[in-house]
């Protein structure tokens, strides 16, 4: 879906809105089952509070290409291109999602399946490639390990399912 899920659903029940406006009402109906159906199954996905300006928002973690600090501020960058702060600390965030959010670097988290490619460079160093991402971010030789282990569940978890 591009956009955000906000966009989405105002986008949703503007359709509603015209459907009643415009007296079909069966049309009203099958739109509202849809952003029925469609919103139980986001309702228990996992998600962090931020805002952008004075506007707070839920941020789905599906959403979001990576979490960094920059000067003491907290921002979730997400794959629409939006940038949201959080008054919540990195370290916060990451307990609040330890299985679903992984560390790598001092400054950085990353959503575990949103990595898409790890890569050793031929100067020793390493990088993912996440969803949303253009450029590979790079990755701190002591969370290396905790990133591996992390991508060895999500490929255990993919196999089994």
């Amino acid at each position: 879906m591009s956009g955000s899920r906000e966009d989405w659903i105002k986008s949703a029940f503007s359709e509603v809105r015209a459907a009643i406006s415009s007296g079909d009402h069966q049309k009203a109906i099958n739109a509202l089952n849809n952003l029925e159906i469609s919103l139980k199954n986001t309702e228990d996905e996992p998600f962090i509070v931020g805002s952008i300006g004075r506007t707070k928002g839920r941020v789905y973690l599906s959403e979001i290409t990576k979490i960094c600090i920059i000067d003491r501020c907290v921002l979730i960058h997400t794959n629409d291109g939006r940038t949201y702060t959080s008054s919540s600390t990195i370290k916060e965030i990451e307990n609040q999602h330890p299985c679903a959010l992984i560390r790598a670097s001092r400054s950085l988290i990353v959503p575990v399946e949103n990595i898409h490619q790890f890569m050793c460079e031929a100067d020793g160093s390493y990088s993912v490639k996440v969803r949303g991402e253009e450029s590979p971010i790079s990755i701190s030789r002591r969370c290396v390990p905790s990133i591996k282990e992390a991508l060895r569940g999500k490929l255990d978890r993919l196999s089994a399912g």
